[in-house]
């Protein structure tokens, strides 16, 4: 089992701008903190990383630590933005980025939580082969 905390806002991967270029339609990511945050989670997968990328079934999860509003429509809940999906696009790819795993097409299992940081945003990551899992289970 690989566990890893990335400090930092997270930023989340998905939502594009789109500009016209000349008779082109280029799509920008919205998020100008986007390529900071994936690199931050890279460096981080990387000092976790196996002498060899994983390439196997993979179960990941994922808990995302915000920095808390002063007040919050949904009380102790995170239910606005950012979207979850998106901040686990943006972590996956920074893993794979890292070297951690081959792809993100081998995690086959993902929990993914959001919740209030109480002291530093990051998210906390936890990866283990599903066999290693299963196995446990058995």
């Amino acid at each position: 089992m690989i566990n890893f905390f990335v400090p930092g806002i997270a930023a989340p991967q998905g939502s594009k701008k789109a500009f016209k270029r000349g008779k082109k339609i280029v799509l920008v990511e919205m998020s100008e903190k986007l390529p900071a945050w994936r690199d931050a989670v890279a460096r981080v997968a990387e000092g976790h990383a196996p002498d060899e990328p994983l390439d196997c079934a993979l179960r990941v999860s994922m808990d995302f630590y915000l920095p808390a509003p002063a007040r919050s429509r949904f009380g102790k809940h995170p239910a606005g933005v950012p979207d979850l999906d998106k901040l686990a696009r943006a972590v996956n790819d920074g893993i794979t980025a890292g070297g951690l795993w081959v792809d993100d097409s081998r995690v086959c299992s993902l929990h993914v939580r959001k919740h209030w940081a109480a002291d530093t945003p990051g998210v906390r990551v936890t990866v283990e082969p599903l066999w290693d899992a299963l196995e446990r289970a058995l």
